[in-house]
């Protein structure tokens, strides 16, 4: 997982409801997503991302509403995800979808997610 912290050049009279900001993430196997960034306050703003592909490099570029900020649009940059070493099983499996038939919510490598 990363977290991806931006500042405003410009000051932003309704920072909050007034600008609207992603980053597109492009990874290693032509996949691509996109991630809201949330406001933070003094003029920060972050994103949080966490790959769906273990190995590789991931490439970002953000997109703000107010395109006259080049602190929070048209930023670029790149990540590197490496494999997961964690000795917990439940962060092995990976990210959560639901299963093909629609009725349950199960791991990237297709284990059944238990709740307790």
């Amino acid at each position: 997982m990363a977290e991806l912290t931006f500042h405003a050049d410009v000051d932003h009279a309704e920072p909050y409801t007034g600008v609207s900001m992603f980053v597109m993430f492009s990874g290693p196997n032509g996949e691509t997503m996109r991630r809201p960034a949330f406001w933070d306050g003094d003029g920060t703003w972050r994103v949080r991302f966490a790959q769906t592909v273990e190995n590789g490099q991931w490439t970002w570029r953000s997109v703000c509403s107010d395109e006259s900020d080049p602190g929070l649009h048209g930023r670029s940059g790149s990540l590197i995800a490496v494999p997961n070493e964690s000795s917990d099983s439940r962060f092995r499996a990976g990210l959560l979808r639901r299963s093909p038939g629609h009725r349950n919510v199960i791991h990237a490598d297709n284990t059944p997610l238990f709740l307790v």
